[in-house]
């Protein structure tokens, strides 16, 4: 019986960019056998065929939804920027508990 499991995820990208593998997986380290190739990224194949008119048309009929979306244009934010803006609020403020107030706030 394995401590761990294997987990492996397929995830289809087209029009999109990818996540680093071992980044994503550093959030399984404990939990998952293989955290530094959960994920298999892959795009979908361009399948088109000849039709009788002399032109190619997509496999699935060439209506306006075969072509991927262009994803808008996001501004790339990192969680330690969001952490830090959080924190940086005047009612945010970070505190040191002592052992007592420690206690009741995991309980």
């Amino acid at each position: 019986k394995p401590d761990q499991v294997l987990v492996r995820l397929k995830v289809e990208h087209s029009g999109f960019g990818t996540l680093n593998n071992q980044r994503f997986g550093s959030r399984f380290v404990s939990e998952v056998a293989n955290p530094s190739d959960i994920l298999l990224f892959h795009r979908r194949k361009q399948v088109e065929t000849v039709k009788a008119g002399g032109g190619s048309k997509s496999k699935r009929g060439g209506g306006i939804l075969d072509e991927p979306l262009e994803p808008e244009e996001l501004a790339e934010i990192n969680v330690e920027d969001l952490v830090k803006e959080n924190l940086e609020t005047a009612d945010k403020k970070l505190q040191v508990l002592d052992e007592s107030r420690l206690g009741v706030a995991l309980d």
